[in-house]
């Protein structure tokens, strides 16, 4: 099954559970072939990073890049197997204020965007 689209890309954010091995391994797939660039330009500061299973059974990692309050947001999410990153990095969920537009529920790991959009490690 490929996934795509918001509801994909909200339902590996929501249903994640995310452990900090996961969350590092997540991190580590985004910083060596993630979309930093489109990151970078859009000038974001924080990543709220999500892992674990989907309600299919596959296991993903969800990004959730914003800035402070009011400011634009954007998902992106993708499908991971055997520790490779399956399809592209779907980034079809974005939005204009974040805490008014924005997904509600958990994210348990935040951590800081560098300029060049890759990712601290929690």
């Amino acid at each position: 099954m490929k996934w795509s689209g918001i509801g994909a890309v909200l339902l590996l954010l929501g249903a994640c559970s995310t452990h900090g091995a996961e969350a590092d391994e997540c991190i580590s797939l985004w910083n060596h072939g993630g979309p930093r660039s489109a990151v970078a330009a859009e000038g974001f500061a924080l990543a709220d990073v999500s892992a674990g299973e989907n309600k299919a059974g596959q296991w993903g990692c969800g990004f959730l890049f914003h800035s402070r309050p009011r400011e634009p947001w954007r998902i992106y999410g993708v499908i991971v197997e055997n520790g490779a990153v399956v399809g592209n990095w779907d980034s079809t969920v974005t939005g204009s204020s974040w805490g008014s537009d924005s997904p509600e529920g958990p994210i348990l790991v935040t951590v800081g965007v560098r300029s060049d959009g890759s990712l601290d490690k929690p």
